[in-house]
């Protein structure tokens, strides 16, 4: 999908948006990005973004006033989760 987001950024959103409401996800993903606090930007780097699967998934979050203790909790969830 960043593929997308870089070649047409309005074609994206429009997607995500879709995609997400179909999913039932938009408001889940609004609460936690509120709870996440000044989220400016979130950046995926590393091997998925060239669609390898290593094993290892690397995220940077930009932003001001980011709620550390919070987004310490999702990522500890999140391996849970996916086992990782």
């Amino acid at each position: 999908m960043s593929h997308l987001q870089q070649a047409d950024p309005q074609i994206f959103d429009v997607l995500q948006k879709v995609v997400l409401k179909h999913l039932g996800l938009e408001d889940v993903v609004d609460t936690v990005l509120e709870r996440m606090g000044a989220v400016q930007e979130i950046i995926l780097v590393g091997d998925y973004v060239h669609g390898n699967d290593s094993g290892k998934i690397e995220i940077f979050l930009i932003g001001e006033q980011l709620n550390m203790d919070y987004i310490a909790q999702l990522e500890e969830k999140i391996e849970k989760l996916i086992k990782r």
